[in-house]
């Protein structure tokens, strides 16, 4: 009597979990949808992939997937800013030099920007969320377009613009699904 109780206890916890975690995949692509809907230029697969290889994303709330985005856009901008050094070192070319200094202003703009979005999101404060991760995305954009000047030279950031830019996109997205606190 005593194992099939515990058993029991095993199943029904584990069924608990399992259901939990079908809940959050359930928000994180009903999220991704909304968001790819409202926007055009956000890939579905992408906004998927991405918040779900958070682990925090498959107990959170929409609140909380905002801040989890918040943090992946951090990091991509933090990583391209390291590869953006990294370039820098290596590069003997005028203008990709020239490309990766903006860039480089650009990436710690948004470095900055996306920590002031996570803060935002943490103090329920989705418009200037919203500001934040726009301007993030703007820097992204801005950075992969200047390599569009001369059309022999290819954006050698054209990887981290991406993503940089699909995480802001989210991070906008959810900004704007939150309820209003005014």
């Amino acid at each position: 009597m005593k194992i099939s109780f515990l058993v029991l206890l095993f199943v029904l916890y584990h069924q608990t979990i399992v259901s939990e975690g079908a809940i959050a995949d359930t928000l994180v692509t009903e999220t991704c949808s909304k968001a790819a809907q409202s926007n055009p230029s956000l890939n579905y697969d992408f906004c998927v992939k991405s918040l779900q290889t958070a682990p925090k994303s498959a107990t959170a709330d929409l609140h909380w997937l905002g801040i989890i985005t918040t943090s992946l856009a951090k990091a991509k901008a933090a990583y391209g800013e390291a590869k953006i050094d990294s370039l820098l070192a290596k590069s003997q070319d005028p203008y990709d030099m020239a490309r990766l200094n903006d860039c480089k202003e650009l990436y710690t703009n948004a470095l900055s920007l996306t920590k002031q979005a996570k803060f935002a999101f943490k103090t329920n404060n989705w418009d200037d969320a919203n500001v934040h991760m726009g301007n993030a995305l703007n820097s992204a954009v801005t950075c992969e377009d200047s390599w569009k000047e001369d059309p022999g030279h290819a954006s050698l950031l054209s990887r981290e613009n991406f993503d940089l830019q699909q995480l802001c996109r989210i991070g906008l997205a959810i900004s704007k699904f939150l309820p209003s606190t005014t």
